[in-house]
């Protein structure tokens, strides 16, 4: 199997932290295609490294397969997230936003920063080089320690 085509043993989740707000999403891939599908989780940005490792794993623990309609999903999907919100949608909350990819798999679990494009429509452009893996822990203040420290590492 061709190893950049995450496999549905692979557990993702995305961690967004745009001024005072984190959004942390279970993410599902089929193929490349990669859509938030709940739950999702908005905290403050001051929260306690244990509370945020604690969303992060159970958003990992949630992602799955794609819903069969994946557009259809996707709009209401959006729609139900940023409802009460003062953000139009993902592209808005985005914007200058930073942005990082959580993925556990095969006894490792991977923190991948992003590289902001959104600005000059290119959106978030993942930085691999740049990012921090470790042993899989269960630990939630050290996966949110993690976190904090690659989310510093975004442009």
């Amino acid at each position: 199997m061709d190893s950049s085509v995450p496999s549905p043993r692979r557990k993702h989740a995305r961690v967004t932290l745009r001024d005072d707000l984190i959004l942390v999403e279970a993410i599902s891939y089929s193929g490349y295609l990669g859509v938030s599908n709940g739950p999702v989780s908005w905290l403050a940005a001051s929260i306690s490294s244990f509370e945020l490792g604690r969303a992060v794993s159970e958003a990992m623990n949630a992602s799955r397969g794609l819903p069969l309609d994946f557009e259809l999903h996707s709009k209401q999907f959006e729609s139900e997230v940023f409802s009460g919100t003062a953000f139009k949608g993902w592209s808005n909350f985005q914007r200058k936003a930073h942005c990082i990819s959580v993925t556990q798999e095969q006894g490792q679990i991977a923190f991948t920063p992003t590289h902001n494009q959104v600005s000059k429509r290119k959106g978030l452009l993942y930085v691999p080089e740049k990012a921090i893996r470790r042993a899989i822990t269960s630990d939630p203040e050290e996966i949110g320690r993690l976190v904090r420290d690659v989310l510093a590492l975004c442009e």
